[in-house]
């Protein structure tokens, strides 16, 4: 394996965590510098629908998601293409554990991969997968640099040079009404540090 994997994971009550957290109106702007700004159903500007989801829930479970290249140089376009499955797996455990625990799953800022070329939302066509599609916590307006920041203690690294910088954080989660066993999320995980709170 070319990284090292860790798995945060943090339980907290939604309305907390949108007090603290969400300002639609600042993130809004970073998302309009976005290419993929209205031109992906998991991006903003949302549906009234959609945008409002996140009232309809009690918590918010984050799973932040750590990857470490074990060597340096590494371009960030082939680091991605090397972790896709493990993302994909955690997507995949997420949207299955929805029904158990009445909740909704939402994306990270890596995108949508539900079509195989390109979405429709350009040509003014309905989204392809309405009940799959997942927009990401920024989608939402949510500020995800300070809540990784503040509730995992972790600074986030972008690459400026094209190139994987000190390590990677993707965020995923649930905006769910019952409680769940985080363990369901990190099977499989090269290792885990699962801090909950309720």
């Amino acid at each position: 394996m070319d990284y090292q994997r860790s798995v945060l994971i943090r339980r907290a009550p939604l309305p907390q965590f949108v007090a603290e957290f969400r300002d639609t109106e600042r993130i809004g702007k970073f998302c309009c510098q976005c290419p993929n700004y209205a031109r992906s159903w998991a991006c903003p500007p949302l549906s009234e629908d959609m945008s409002a989801r996140p009232g309809s829930y009690t918590y918010v479970t984050l799973v932040a998601s750590c990857y470490t290249p074990n060597s340096p140089g590494m371009l960030i376009a082939d680091f991605r293409q090397t972790i896709m499955p493990e993302i994909q797996r955690l997507e995949h455990r997420m949207r299955a554990i929805e029904p158990q625990c009445d909740g909704y799953t939402f994306g990270n800022i890596d995108g949508c991969r539900l079509c195989p070329e390109v979405c429709r939302r350009p040509d003014g066509l309905a989204c392809a997968h309405p009940d799959l599609v997942r927009p990401s916590l920024e989608a939402y307006g949510f500020d995800v640099t300070s809540a990784v920041n503040r509730l995992f203690g972790i600074e986030m690294r972008w690459s400026t040079d094209g190139f994987v910088p000190e390590y990677l954080v993707f965020v995923n989660g649930l905006f769910h009404n019952r409680p769940f066993d985080t363990d369901l999320l990190t099977a499989r995980c090269v290792s885990r540090n699962i801090v909950c709170s309720q």
